[in-house]
């Protein structure tokens, strides 16, 4: 069994809300996390029957979990259930069962936590290579070479990127 606390308590209402819709029938569900590493995004994409629903996960992404429920009550992952995780694992993207009721969650298999990108300013790019940059104080001595400074610039003018990864 697997802790609800990754869910925000709007999500773990709409799906709550999704399957009582749909008489208690699966629904197959994709996640996404938002902030404060919480699952925030809650998307219904197939609605099936008492014991099983179509997987649609051309819509998710690696770092996305899939959800859907099992009417029984048993949180047991079927054999289709293992073979759709190990897909689904392989490419990034999480697997959970979860009651009819949202109270309890298997994780069957754990989405790849995905890295937050930051922009950077081409002068922070800059402010790396003074003598109080990371750079800079990495080296002891450090020299600042203009030379260097002027081939980042180069660099950055010539794939016309204004702000870099």
């Amino acid at each position: 069994m697997t802790d609800l606390s990754s869910f925000t308590k709007d999500a773990l209402a709409l799906m709550r809300n999704e399957i009582i819709k749909v008489n208690g029938n699966e629904v197959f569900f994709v996640g996404k996390w938002g902030k404060d590493e919480l699952i925030d995004s809650i998307t219904p994409l197939a609605w099936g029957n008492d014991n099983s629903v179509p997987v649609i996960y051309d819509q998710s992404l690696k770092g996305d979990i899939v959800i859907h429920n099992h009417p029984s009550g048993s949180l047991n992952p079927s054999d289709n259930d293992i073979a759709i995780a190990s897909a689904l694992g392989n490419n990034g993207i999480g697997f959970i069962i979860i009651n009819n009721s949202v109270t309890k969650s298997y994780t069957v298999v754990d989405s790849v936590k995905t890295i937050q990108k930051a922009l950077l300013e081409i002068n922070t790019l800059l402010s790396l290579f003074n003598p109080k940059g990371k750079i800079g104080t990495y080296f002891n001595p450090f020299e600042q070479r203009d030379s260097q400074l002027s081939m980042l610039k180069a660099i950055c003018d010539s794939i016309k990127i204004k702000k870099l990864l």
